[in-house]
């Protein structure tokens, strides 16, 4: 609503009213002000009534979601059926990367998010030793990895262990008794099954709780299933007062060191002895072989990893001496820097005949080149050459070995990758990762060539990066030769397909892949400049 203004002539203007016209504008404002007044007082008590509304709005709300959640579905299954989905929800398997992992004590997470809803929920949480099997201890705390979240601890007198590195006794001997009696609860819901650990100590301050924390662990060896530990070697001194420890129940032993710069710290010459009191293991991830390689059962182990990335060297005739005992190995990871003497040389080959994984990771080139020249892999079918510096003549070499037997390849900044490729006809999954920027003669060359052939002909799962903003036809012509349903003769259809841009491609990747979603294809974008994932 406009109001009129009987003094308009003085409005956006300079000019000043006389006597009698400045009287007759001082009544004109008087009754304007009571008039103003007025509309406040209105203004106010329609105020005071929208939020008595708002208080019964947001009342009546809470009570009928309450009162709907009565009715939820969830609330008739069984506990016997809530355990099964609660299983679920754990989070992924143990991972070895740091940066990865996450404490079991984190309350974003089950079990105890879980645990957090409800007092029925808690109590079958509590009742449900599957979620409670799994442990990964950060003593830490809130200097862990970034993602964990651990509230219970950050305002507390022990928080001074994780932030300076002289603590008095008595706050260290609260916070290791504090942990202890947590560590206690939870697996004493674990019941009586197997059990996985992971403790990462990442500083020489924590070398003390480091070992306490290993006693009061050690006396649930004999449910020990799968054990991955990153420790200062000095904290594993420990293990020496162990005697025949029952660790029958072991499958999995992950040892990685941590340490400082410049620190080349050993492990306890005994430690490994353990091992020799675990049948079943079949899964070891060691850092060096400075100790009686006897004492490992290496003829029943079927995983094997060698990372020599945080110590001065493996000797790499150790590591081919000892594969020749590893009878039922199936997968093998050497990575770190690995030494050949000079005048170290092999009267033959060495065979595995039942290895179907090989892993080369950050080896350097006259080291890769004696390893891969000295296998002979009949069986192998998953390669990755992760791996810049690997000697170019003996993975070829290793191609052509397995030519026939190899589905499954992955590899990391390797240039003239058709070249490789045509080695391997039946590949079915390939992964190719680069630092730098690749072209787009990477889709072109998995499209038809002037022959009409095809690289890699039989490909379902595809993986590349890092691509340039990239050119919408030589996209969609590589879709359309790969993953249409209507494909040459002989031509598997792509399943799967990851893609990773450098910057924001310079066309709708959407509109592009779209015809190929509706028929199945499982495609997703990842944008590193942008940190943006996208799944179509």
């Amino acid at each position: 609503m406009t109001m009129s203004s009987p003094f308009i002539q003085f409005l956006s203007t300079n000019l000043s009213p006389n006597a009698e016209e400045a009287h007759k504008i001082r009544q004109f404002c008087f009754a304007r002000s009571s008039e103003l007044a007025g509309i406040k007082e209105k203004i106010s008590l329609a105020q005071e009534a929208l939020r008595t509304l708002q208080a019964q709005h947001d009342e009546l709300d809470r009570v009928l979601h309450d009162h709907e959640g009565i009715l939820s579905p969830i609330r008739q299954l069984p506990p016997e059926i809530l355990q099964k989905v609660f299983v679920y929800c754990l989070p992924q398997p143990l991972l070895p990367i740091p940066r990865l992992a996450r404490s079991s004590f984190n309350v974003e997470q089950a079990p105890m998010l879980l645990a957090h809803v409800s007092r029925q929920w808690r109590r079958v949480v509590h009742a449900t030793p599957e979620l409670w099997c799994t442990l990964s201890i950060f003593p830490q705390g809130l200097k862990g990895p970034a993602t964990d979240r651990q509230p219970s601890l950050e305002h507390s007198p022990q928080a001074k262990l994780f932030q300076n590195r002289e603590v008095d006794a008595e706050e260290h001997k609260t916070y290791v008794i504090s942990l202890c009696k947590s560590l206690d609860f939870w697996l004493g819901c674990s019941g009586n099954y197997p059990l996985t650990i992971r403790l990462d100590l990442h500083d020489y301050s924590q070398i003390v709780a480091g070992r306490q924390l290993i006693r009061f662990l050690a006396a649930y060896s004999h449910r020990w299933k799968r054990i991955y530990l990153t420790v200062p070697p000095r904290s594993l001194a420990v293990f020496d007062e162990f005697q025949e420890p029952d660790i029958s129940l072991l499958e999995t032993f992950h040892i990685q060191k941590w340490s400082r710069r410049g620190d080349n710290s050993r492990f306890p010459p005994h430690f490994f002895s353990l091992l020799r009191y675990a049948p079943r293991l079949c899964q070891i991830y060691l850092p060096h072989l400075d100790f009686e390689t006897s004492l490992i059962p290496w003829r029943q182990l079927t995983d094997l990893h060698f990372d020599a990335s945080l110590t001065p060297r493996m000797d790499g005739g150790d590591i081919l001496s000892v594969l020749q005992d590893c009878a039922e190995l199936r997968s093998l990871t050497l990575g770190g820097y690995i030494h050949f003497p000079a005048e170290l040389q092999f009267t033959e080959k060495l065979t595995l005949p039942t290895l179907h994984h090989l892993k080369i990771m950050g080896v350097q080139e006259a080291a890769s080149e004696r390893l891969l020249s000295n296998f002979i892999l009949p069986n192998l079918d998953q390669l990755e050459i992760c791996n810049p510096r690997a000697s170019r003549a003996s993975a070829i070499d290793l191609l052509i070995q397995c030519s026939s037997t190899l589905t499954s390849l992955t590899v990391k900044n390797v240039d003239d990758m058709d070249m490789f490729l045509h080695l391997v006809p039946n590949l079915v999954e390939l992964c190719m990762e680069y630092d730098h920027v690749v072209e787009n003669q990477i889709f072109k060359a998995f499209t038809s060539s002037s022959t009409g052939s095809y690289l890699c002909p039989k490909l379902v799962k595809f993986t590349i990066g890092t691509c340039t903003k990239g050119q919408e036809h030589v996209l969609s012509k590589f879709l359309r030769e790969r993953c249409s349903l209507v494909r040459a003769e002989g031509v598997a259809r792509l399943e799967s397909l990851r893609i990773v841009y450098h910057e924001t491609p310079e066309f709708d990747f959407h509109e592009v892949t779209s015809l190929y979603t509706k028929d199945g294809l499982d495609i997703s974008m990842l944008i590193i400049k942008e940190c943006l994932h996208c799944h179509m």
